[in-house]
């Protein structure tokens, strides 16, 4: 038997992004649960942990999201194998920006013209369809 869960709600609130909530609490114990009996039966069973934000895996992952990792059995799909903190890369012009006479008018493009929001949403759809392929 294979199984694939979803963990959105278990990056977002486990305390990387928030407070650890009630879904992560559930969502947690279930999947423990669940690879216990894994490592238990020793099947050839597979739990596959995946995120329809690929972007939320870019970040370091809570130790108890990892651990449930720790088994041949389980992984995370689109994650570094060795579950290390990644380090975010900057900006290409980031130094660029820093100068105020350039990022006053930037500021005034993106107010008038809501160019982040707009290139942050094409982005987050071309990152999914990617992602989905």
């Amino acid at each position: 038997m294979n199984i694939a869960f979803e963990i959105s709600p278990l990056i977002t609130a486990s305390g990387t992004f928030g407070d650890k909530s009630g879904v992560y609490r559930y969502m947690y114990g279930l999947l423990t649960a669940l690879i216990e009996k894994v490592k238990k039966d020793d099947s050839e069973s597979i739990v596959v942990l995946f995120s329809f934000a690929p972007h939320l895996l870019a970040t370091s992952l809570n130790p108890e999201i990892a651990s449930l990792v720790d088994n041949k059995q389980v992984f995370i799909l689109g994650y570094s194998n060795d579950l290390q903190i990644m380090e975010r890369k900057e900006h290409i012009f980031s130094d660029i920006i820093a100068f105020p006479l350039i990022k006053i008018p930037l500021k005034i493009i993106d107010t008038l013209f809501h160019v982040r929001e707009r290139y942050s949403r094409l982005t987050t759809k071309w990152v999914f369809q990617n992602y989905v392929k």
